[in-house]
């Protein structure tokens, strides 16, 4: 569940324009806060994708780093929710 959240993430921010507007460089700004902790959260990914960052680390597969990843993503769903659609191009 927590790579289908994190690649949902990943493919809005792909189709994410950068024309400079402020809602879509704070959109830009949460797509790429939430890259990087996806990436720190499962470093055999991250390396697997080129990004040697986390190397030195294993994935927590323990009970409890599941219900934080869990506790993250709806946190990071709730702040999702937050833009304004409105103020985003047709194309974002």
């Amino acid at each position: 569940m927590r790579h289908k959240i994190g690649s949902l993430i990943v493919v809005a921010a792909l189709f994410l324009g950068t024309t400079g507007v402020k809602a879509q460089e704070s959109l830009l700004a949460f797509f790429a806060a939430e890259w990087n902790y996806q990436l720190a959260q499962n470093p055999v990914r991250a390396s697997l994708l080129g990004d040697r960052r986390f190397n030195d680390r294993w994935p927590d597969l323990s009970l409890p780093a599941f219900a934080k990843e869990y506790e993250h993503d709806v946190a990071a769903l709730a702040k999702l929710k937050t833009f304004d659609r409105t103020k985003l191009s047709a194309a974002d």
